[in-house]
């Protein structure tokens, strides 16, 4: 046999073992595109018109507060669900971003929309400050599972009180590998991330936060943090620790006043139904005690249903915490990002 015919039979023996080691070669991946977005995916298809539409909102309202346009349109490769999308990178995750492509198994991500334009901004940007701006505009300064889609603060003054946050410097090493996840503070480093960037943004702006980005990296972290905030990044640190605690402090006196409140009010309603049940029993002297109790009773009535009212409405009284009452909500499970 000649070598050309060797080598011809090298190859056609060889393609079929590197398309069964690779299925993403042999995938037949399908492409549509939308306004901002160009999917690459796997059938069966689920992703409705509607979802198509919501990430391209979810695109345009975090381009808008970041202030910084994808140039072109975003790769996003779409897999049916978590056993496709591990068979084709390897990654047992629901959804995560490779530079600038998205790669889920949901049509609507705003959080990895997010990474794809940090990535613009600064490609070899800061891990935590990454996630911290992801959840903050991606998931809206909400944490979802396992977190249980409560508000990020209130995440945050619980772990702040278990004593598990790390000093600022560290939270680069903590979530800048793909493997943090596996890392024993990863948990505490994403809600630490997620409050302190909160911070900067409600306190600084966003104009800033994203100039402190584009600049910052772990060797000159305190350097620009000079720089744009004007104080070292131990300065700031401090000063989000404080506003957090004290956040915390008027959001429980706001509960326990609201508690006292309500005792009050229930006590006032049981003794007011107690006078009624007295006024009916026993009546007032007189000819005609019925006639002479009714506008008293009738008193009462409105007393009581006013009292109701009260009650009812009390607990969505406005307070200048932007937390209010969501400390109470349950904690749930949740994904890699």
């Amino acid at each position: 046999m000649s070598s050309l015919k060797r080598r011809r039979w090298f190859w056609l023996l060889l393609i079929p073992v590197i398309l069964a080691a690779c299925p993403a070669l042999a995938a037949e991946w399908k492409v549509r595109e939308t306004e901002h977005f160009i999917y690459h995916y796997l059938e069966p298809w689920r992703a409705t018109e509607e979802e198509l539409e919501t990430q391209d909102y979810h695109y345009r309202r975090i381009a808008s507060a970041l202030g910084v346009e994808y140039p072109g349109k975003i790769r996003f490769f779409w897999y049916p669900g978590i056993a496709e999308i591990q068979r084709h990178t390897g990654l047992n995750w629901e959804a995560f971003v490779r530079r600038d492509e998205i790669h889920a198994t949901v049509a609507v991500i705003p959080h990895e929309t997010v990474h794809v334009l940090m990535y613009v901004i600064n490609p070899q940007g800061l891990g935590f400050l990454n996630e911290g701006i992801a959840v903050y505009l991606g998931d809206e300064g909400l944490l979802g599972p396992p977190l249980a889609r409560r508000p990020v603060d209130v995440v945050a003054r619980e772990y702040d009180l278990e004593g598990r946050f790390v000093p600022l410097r560290q939270l680069s090493g903590v979530l800048s590998l793909r493997g943090e996840l596996a890392h024993p503070e990863a948990d505490a480093a994403y809600v630490q991330s997620a409050s302190f960037v909160k911070f900067l943004v409600e306190r600084h702006g966003m104009s800033r936060f994203v100039e402190f980005y584009h600049q910052a990296n772990p060797d000159n972290l305190s350097e620009v943090a000079a720089a744009v905030y004007g104080r070292s990044l131990e300065d700031l640190e401090a000063e989000w620790l404080q506003a957090l605690r004290l956040r915390g402090l008027e959001t429980a006196r706001v509960t326990l006043g609201l508690g006292v409140v309500l005792v009050v009010a229930a006590a006032v309603r049981w003794a007011l139904r107690y006078r009624a049940v007295q006024l009916r029993t026993v009546g007032r002297p007189g000819r005609d005690r019925r006639a002479a109790g009714a506008p008293a009773r009738t008193e009462m009535a409105r007393a009581i249903a006013l009292l109701d009212d009260v009650k009812q409405y009390a607990p969505e009284r406005p307070t200048r915490s932007d937390v209010g009452l969501d400390h109470l909500r349950l904690r749930g499970g949740g994904a890699p990002h």
